[in-house]
């Protein structure tokens, strides 16, 4: 039986999964908005899963429900078809609702 080879992650913290379906919208080119799925996430970073492949360090926005985190790709390569990408998380808003009120207030 095969050992698993724990030196080939070098994660530093606990990423939770997801199947979230979540806009991205590239801040970097004209503020080009598609769809994809967030794969896993943790307080520094998403793990994507993307239909288009993205540049390193380009600045993009992830949406779902009332969430937007904003931040820079870290990597992106070709699985399967998809492009699995990782963010490195600098912004988060939570919930939108609320900062809206507080603006307003």
């Amino acid at each position: 039986m095969a050992q698993p080879n724990y030196a080939m992650d070098r994660r530093q913290e606990l990423r939770t999964s997801s199947k979230e379906t979540v806009t991205v919208t590239n801040l970097t080119a004209a503020w080009m908005h598609f769809t994809g799925q967030l794969r896993d996430l943790s307080s520094h970073g998403l793990g994507l899963i993307l239909s288009l492949p993205l540049e390193t360090d380009t600045t993009i926005s992830v949406e779902w429900e009332d969430t937007i985190v904003l931040g820079q790709i870290a990597y992106c390569h070709k699985c399967s078809g998809k492009y699995h990408a990782g963010l490195r998380t600098e912004y988060l808003i939570y919930d939108r609702s609320q900062s809206k009120r507080s603006q307003r207030d």
